[in-house]
């Protein structure tokens, strides 16, 4: 094949790469299964929770402190595994001084409720509140 042949079939490529989605993550609003206060009966952790609403992320830590963000964007990718649906979620989120934030979780989806895993707290498992 020639050189020319190659660069015009990789400039073919390129937008028919894009129409399709490259990348598996998508931009998406807050999903409604994603709202709500998530606790855990971790030992050490029955006093925190984390709170999420449409705009906001808030995370009441084992120090007993509030600590509130603006959430910017959610990433989601699907992930099938063992008969279950994974939903990865790369929350983008912000502090009142403007500085950048990410939290990666893993949504479990199960019949009567879901379950939530932070990507940095493997070891934990929190549950919606109510």
């Amino acid at each position: 094949m020639t050189h020319a042949v190659r660069w015009m079939m990789f400039l073919l490529s390129v937008p028919i790469a894009i129409m399709t989605g490259c990348g598996t993550a998508k931009d998406e609003s807050v999903p409604r299964e994603l709202m709500g206060r998530w606790v855990t009966s971790a030992p050490g952790y029955e006093v925190c929770y984390t709170e999420i609403t449409e705009t906001t992320i808030d995370f009441y830590t084992v120090e007993r402190t509030l600590r509130q963000y603006r959430i910017e964007r959610v990433e989601r990718v699907v992930k099938e595994k063992d008969d279950m649906s994974h939903d990865v979620l790369d929350i983008h989120y912000k502090d009142l001084d403007d500085d950048d934030y990410l939290l990666s979780v893993v949504l479990i989806k199960e019949e009567e409720h879901h379950r939530l895993q932070f990507f940095n707290q493997p070891h934990l498992v929190w549950t919606k509140d109510g």
